[in-house]
């Protein structure tokens, strides 16, 4: 017989999502790049001899090793991001499950039965009114607009929700490998703009333990469902390995016995449908005999049992014999053992939702115009009303509600000293015009008089950059625990957080324009640099307050596109890269306002239909 290779490229991997409490949610097929990769080490004590010539002219020299501990399993791997439009109406990302598992979601909607809705937080736990992680539809996103919104409101975890990795090596039909990387964790995604590259995510994080699938005997292939008490994992090889999971379906209630035949193969009566079929694995607990018989009928029947045949909606036989044993007494109940759940690839095949960094924009809000101006825009009118209604003439003025904006020079007002003052932005009933408030939030300013025209500006505190590249880093900082007990080999037992850690960095041109503000405040990048070490503006300040979005695939309608917001960021003084042509590299940290309430971290996602 020849040897069998397995080729990288001839692979695929599957995440299965569990509940906390061990309901299965969903089995996705995840495409990966190139260059993946997992393992498991294991933590050895070496012990060495060295000692002085003895009498007899000897000196013992060598060493003993000890295996302590399996190391946690690490595994990394780089997808594309792929907004999927599915269901008409619901903005998914091809790899979603891995966005909601390091965010702290474990339930999906579909449980197990569809691929769509939203991810969330169990009841039991969750920080949120209603735990959702992964809206679908986005409910109101920072920017506006329809699309699906992932936040990190539920990821105030000291452990995070689990999931499972199958590697399958398909060179050979009859024999794939599967590799099953169990309770694995999602500690840290990369984000990197390659400007003419496709936008990729880069994942890595740790598992219990990596188990050979194929070696004990769990992995079928074939063109029909096998036995589910035999295997686990069925690749279906006429239709390019769909892969299937053999599990409990928790989502399935129990169902209530109410009587047990005494025969050669036992005849199972349930008070309502039970819905099985020839060949499912059912388990039978709590039945109760009367004690008449030679054998213990619980011991017989109280067990997992595969349907041998299926006589009426409520009744079914297994293929274990009662004779002899007790009579039934009352109790038991059923539960489906396990069904094959087949994965979900919405979106896996189709070439239309691939993101282009090229079209990638940054766009950097300060949240203190009095110190970081951004684009100043001249003001051509201010209604006299309530409320007051701004116009920018026909310069768009790229605000959105709760923005902070700062307005000097306006005359006229009879109230002019409420309007010139930083101010927030109330409502925007146009790309020209906004209404403003004296708080964030509060009532909109009436305005009294009689404007001057074209009088006053407004520092916007907008900076716009166009990228040559950048990185982005969400981190959990997880750390497995591992026994240390001697004598023993350890094995890892769960991961915990560490310090959630977000930021990155971009780099741009330095660009000087003087065509497009007022008294050349553009917010190009050199804006930006001046304005951030001016000791009289950007200095004054310890912790700078920015609202950074990455709108990653531009901001055209109908393209597959994701914006990336962090409503606080913290912005470190740019370093000049001197070259060809002048460069600014800048580092920034997102940070949370209240350690209670997690708003670091907003995904939107806009997606395409497959």
């Amino acid at each position: 017989m020849a040897d069998k290779l397995y080729f990288s490229r001839d692979s695929k991997l599957y995440i299965e999502l569990t509940s906390n409490a061990g309901a299965f949610q969903g089995l996705w097929e995840i495409p990966v790049l190139d260059g993946f990769s997992f393992s498991q080490a294991t933590n050895q004590t070496e012990i060495g001899l060295n000692e002085m010539e003895s009498t007899a002219g000897t000196s013992r020299r060598g060493r003993r090793l000890f295996t302590d501990s399996l190391s946690p399993a690490e595994w990394s791997f780089s997808t594309y991001m792929r907004p999927t439009l599915k269901n008409t109406s619901e903005h998914h990302l091809v790899d979603g499950v891995l966005w909601a598992a390091m965010a702290g979601a474990d339930l999906h909607a579909g449980n197990g039965g569809t691929q769509f809705g939203d991810y969330s937080r169990n009841a039991t736990d969750k920080a949120t009114g209603t735990g959702t992680v992964f809206d679908v539809t986005g409910g109101t996103l920072p920017s506006g607009g329809t699309g699906g919104l992932l936040s990190f409101n539920e990821s105030n975890r000291s452990t995070l929700p689990k999931i499972t990795l199958y590697f399958v090596f398909e060179t050979d039909t009859d024999n794939p490998m599967v590799y099953k990387l169990s309770n694995a964790i999602v500690n840290e995604c990369s984000i990197d703009f390659d400007i003419d590259g496709i936008a990729t995510a880069n994942w890595s994080g740790f598992a219990k333990e990596v188990t050979d699938l194929q070696s004990a005997g769990l992995v079928e292939v074939s063109s029909s469902a096998p036995s589910k008490s035999t295997y686990d994992v069925w690749l279906d090889s006429g239709n390019d390995f769909i892969m299937n999971l053999d599990v409990v379906d928790a989502s399935t209630p129990a169902i209530n016995i109410s009587g047990v035949s005494n025969a050669d193969d036992a005849a199972i009566t349930t008070a309502s449908a039970h819905g099985l079929n020839v060949g499912d694995s059912v388990v039978i607990a709590g039945v109760v005999g009367d004690g008449t018989g030679d054998d213990n009928l619980e011991g017989n029947i109280n067990a997992t049992h595969v349907v041998k045949a299926v006589t009426s909606t409520t009744i079914f036989t297994v293929d274990q014999s009662t004779v002899g044993n007790d009579a039934y007494s009352s109790g038991g109940t059923i539960n489906a053992a396990g069904n094959w759940k087949t994965a979900y690839n919405v979106g896996v095949t189709s070439t239309n939702n691939f993101i282009r960094n090229r079209l990638t924009q940054l766009e950097v809000r300060g949240q203190n115009p009095d110190v970081m101006e951004g684009k100043r825009i001249a003001i051509s009118a201010i209604s006299t009303a309530n409320p007051g209604v701004v116009t920018t003439g026909t310069t768009a003025h790229g605000l959105k509600v709760g923005d902070t904006i700062k307005l000097s020079s306006v005359a006229g007002l009879t109230n002019v000293g409420s309007w010139n003052s930083t101010l927030f932005v109330k409502t925007v009933p146009s790309t020209t015009t906004f209404t403003v408030s004296a708080t964030d939030g509060g009532t909109a300013l009436a305005a009294t008089g009689s404007h001057t025209a074209n009088s006053g500006v407004v520092d916007t505190g907008i900076y716009s950059f166009t990228l040559t590249g950048g990185n982005i880093t969400i981190g959990n900082n997880v750390t497995y625990l591992v026994p240390e007990e001697i004598g023993t080999i350890n094995k890892p037992i769960e991961g915990v957080t560490g310090a959630r850690a977000i930021g990155g960095s971009f780099t741009c041109y330095l660009v000087f324009d003087n065509a497009t503000g007022v008294s050349g405040h553009t917010g190009a990048s050199a804006d930006f640099f001046a304005d951030l070490v001016d000791p009289n503006k950007g200095l004054t300040k310890v912790v700078n307050d920015f609202d950074v979005t990455f709108k990653v695939g531009g901001t055209t309608s109908g393209q597959p596109r994701v914006n990336l917001n962090f409503p606080k960021v913290h912005i470190d003084v740019p370093a000049h890269s001197i070259e060809d042509v002048i460069s600014l590299e800048t580092n920034f940290g997102a940070y949370t306002e209240n350690f209670d309430t997690v708003d670091e971290f907003n995904l939107e996602i806009f997606g395409v239909s497959a």
